[in-house]
């Protein structure tokens, strides 16, 4: 989400050489981007490291404001600006996600729904295909208890995620409570 407010031509000054006739310089390039101030920190890096290797493989200066100054406004100013606004994108963008997923994890629940042992080989289904899809379907994480007697399941996510689950598991198990055994996921041969 980058917005270019501000894209401008700048004209380094003109050198001369010894002979006193001037030396053809770059046009430089000046872009404002609006970047949120709680990412400026992600662009300037511990101690300016980030700042300085961005500025120093796009040859632009970087302007950041302050973190007492209250703008939202990062300047590149350079010839390789293009370059380095996609370098900036993709540092905020990649810090964007990871306050997006440290926000989820923060807001994640543990519940136990009731899931009758007898079922649970079903909820799991032939190599984990019911249980992947609804994980997969519902952004949840579905734990069903090995060699313990518990007539439930644990789900994981956001309250959401797990409501979705939840209602997932209830409607797949209840598709098949009408079936015949042998359609169900159990067998009915073998048996004495």
């Amino acid at each position: 989400e980058r917005a270019c407010e501000r894209e401008s031509p700048e004209r380094a000054p003109r050198k001369s050489n010894k002979g006193g006739s001037p030396l053809r310089t770059r046009a430089r390039m000046s872009r404002t981007l609006e970047i949120d101030r709680s990412l400026h920190g992600h662009i300037v890096g511990t101690g300016g490291s980030t700042i300085r290797q961005l500025q120093s493989e796009h040859s632009v200066r970087i302007n950041v404001p302050r973190p007492n100054e209250e703008s939202d406004q990062v300047v590149v100013t350079g010839e390789n600006v293009d370059a380095a606004c996609a370098a900036i994108d993709a540092l905020v963008s990649g810090a964007k996600e990871r306050q997006q997923r440290a926000q989820e994890r923060e807001r994640r629940v543990t519940e136990e729904h009731e899931v009758p042992r007898a079922r649970h080989a079903f909820l799991i289904g032939p190599r984990g295909a019911n249980i992947q899809r609804i994980q997969q379907e519902c952004g949840a994480r579905i734990s069903v208890p090995k060699d313990t007697p518990k007539d439930s399941v644990s789900i994981t996510g956001t309250p959401e995620q797990v409501e979705a689950a939840r209602v997932a598991i209830d409607a797949l198990l209840t598709s098949t409570n009408s079936m015949p055994s042998d359609q169900s996921g159990t067998s009915s041969r073998g048996g004495a």
